[in-house]
C-alpha cells in the first residue's frame, strides 16, 4: 500500500485544535487518513463541514518553448529521369 500525505482544515474546534488550523496526515492511495477518528470526521464533514482536505501543492513547471529555427534547410528532391530512353 503507498502511503502519502493530506492536508486537512479545521473548520470547527476538534480534538483540541482550533478553527482555521492546518494539519497533515499520513494517508492511503485514496487520500483517506491512516487514523480512525479522521477517517470518521471526513465522513461526517458531509453533513456538517468540520473538516475539509485541502489541495495538494504540486509545482506546476511552465512549459518550454521550442526554439525557432534559424535557417531552412533546403531539400532537393530526386527528378524522375527515363531510363528506357527517349523517343
Amino acid at each position: 500500500m503507498k502511503k502519502r500525505t493530506i492536508r486537512l482544515q479545521i473548520n470547527k474546534p476538534l480534538q483540541g485544535l482550533q478553527k482555521g488550523a492546518t494539519i497533515k496526515l499520513v494517508a492511503d492511495e485514496n487520500s483517506l487518513p491512516a487514523d480512525n477518528y479522521w477517517r470518521r470526521r471526513l465522513k461526517d464533514a458531509d453533513q456538517d463541514g468540520c473538516v475539509e482536505i485541502l489541495a495538494s501543492k504540486k509545482k506546476v513547471e511552465e512549459p518550454i518553448e521550442a526554439p525557432e529555427k534559424e535557417f531552412a534547410e533546403a531539400v532537393e528532391k530526386p527528378t524522375k529521369t527515363n531510363r528506357k530512353g527517349s523517343k
